[in-house]
């Protein structure tokens, strides 16, 4: 069974119905005595120990197996418990999807917004991530991501962009209890990418760029830093003035 751990979680299989999903990995899970699950929802137990990030997850999670040889990969929330987060990714699937991840890719490079593109485990599908340099709130990450995909639509027109699924973080609040919607991080081992995108040798996690993005705010500032430093070359520069 895959492991997705941010401090961290667990994935989990209905015997019965089949349905899968992700809950936070609990030292207690199971315990007698101290776990009462089904009877007491996780969400609502006073008994609850995360699990926290170690170095020895971030080994499993490279190399895609735990001590045992399992299956391992790690997943973060990407919403903090402040409703701010650090990066956005934006999910790609079903056919097309690596077309719409392109446009995307494309008008965020035209916003001056560096953006990293991965394949999805299933090699199905991708996600495109922002990574910024300080913490935004999640509503604003989230505005930031519809108005990249709204100037993409306008700019494609061509394409219908069915392939686009949702954003993470899903929502702009934190549920009642919970953490919100979950990711898998971008790993070394993954799918590859078509050779057109496909990221420097050096480079690592699978993904097609390798520095973050800036916030909004960060972005907007190293335009105005670009542009004051054009206008000094142009009064400084005996080409510039015309001699």
């Amino acid at each position: 069974m895959d492991q997705f751990s941010s401090g961290a979680s667990s994935r989990f299989e209905s015997r019965k119905t089949g349905k899968s999903g992700y809950a936070p990995a609990c030292g207690n899970e199971w315990v007698r005595g101290i776990c009462e699950k089904p009877r007491i929802k996780c969400a609502e137990c006073p008994n609850r120990r995360f699990l926290p990030i170690t170095d020895e997850v971030i080994r499993w999670h490279l190399s895609g197996r735990d001590d045992a040889g399992q299956p391992f990969v790690a997943g973060v929330y990407p919403m903090l418990l402040d409703e701010t987060c650090f990066f956005l990714a934006v999910d790609f699937d079903k056919g097309g999807w690596l077309e719409d991840a392109t446009a995307f890719i494309e008008t965020c490079r035209r916003m001056d917004l560096s953006a990293a593109l991965e394949r999805s485990r299933s090699g199905r599908g991708g996600h495109v991530w922002l990574f910024f340099e300080e913490a935004v709130s999640a509503a604003l990450a989230r505005k930031l991501g519809s108005y990249i995909l709204t100037e993409t639509m306008e700019r494609r027109p061509d394409l219908g962009f069915d392939s686009y699924d949702r954003f993470f973080p899903n929502q702009d609040t934190l549920p009642h209890g919970g953490f919100g919607n979950l990711i898998a991080s971008p790993r070394r081992r993954q799918q590859r990418l078509p050779r057109r995108l496909q990221p420097a040798p050096q480079r690592s996690m699978g993904l097609s760029l390798e520095h973050s993005a800036d916030s909004p705010r960060t972005s907007r500032r190293r335009r105005t830093r670009r542009r004051r430093a054009r206008a000094r070359s142009g009064r400084e520069s005996p080409v510039r003035r015309g001699r």
